[in-house]
């Protein structure tokens, strides 16, 4: 289904190599808003290849191997909101992406 607003939650344990995990959303023809957030807790909001359209720091976020940490993207039209582990991290532009699209975990090892 394509989803224009949506609260999306996701929990993944901490690997002992670097990664990145977070979302692709609103996705049409494989163009959309991408959300990771980095092992050294750099987040970062862009559209695919194209340049970053945000980006910030996720002060609660747990670097430790085998840790757990917790992502929530919640959109609602052309405003979003980031939460890693209970805790706000940022609000988002979405303006950018004003159509449903799909919704996906992405994930980096």
């Amino acid at each position: 289904d394509d989803l224009l607003d949506f609260v999306a939650t996701t929990t993944f344990t901490v690997p002992a190599s670097d990664w990145s995990a977070g979302y692709s959303f609103r996705q049409v023809d494989g163009l959309g808003g991408i959300l990771l957030i980095s092992s050294n807790g750099a987040w970062l909001l862009t559209n695919g290849t194209e340049q970053v359209r945000a980006a910030g720091l996720v002060e609660s976020l747990n670097t430790d191997p085998g840790s757990d940490n917790t992502i929530e993207l919640i959109a609602t039209g052309e405003t979003g909101y980031l939460t890693v582990n209970g805790e706000f991290a940022a609000q988002l532009d979405l303006s950018l992406w004003p159509a449903a699209g799909s919704l996906a975990m992405r994930s980096e090892l």
